[in-house]
C-alpha cells in the first residue's frame, strides 16, 4: 500500500472517532461533530502522510 492510501485510511479512522465523541459530548449535533470531525481528519491526514514519507526515507537511505 502506498503512503497516500495509508494516510487516508488512518485519517478516516481518527475522523470517525472524533465524530462519535463529539456525538455524544454534543448531544448529537451533527453540524459540530461533522466539522470537527472533517478538521481532525484533514490534521491527521498531513500528520500521518509526512510521518509516512520521513519513514520510508529512512528506511530506504
Amino acid at each position: 500500500m502506498g503512503n497516500f492510501f495509508t494516510s487516508f485510511i488512518f485519517s478516516i479512522s481518527v475522523s470517525v472517532w472524533v465524530y462519535s465523541k463529539f456525538q455524544r459530548r454534543t448531544g448529537g449535533i451533527t453540524q459540530k461533530s461533522a466539522t470537527a470531525a472533517a478538521v481532525v481528519g484533514v490534521v491527521a491526514f498531513i500528520f500521518f502522510y509526512s510521518l509516512l514519507i520521513f519513514v520510508t526515507n529512512i528506511i530506504e537511505n
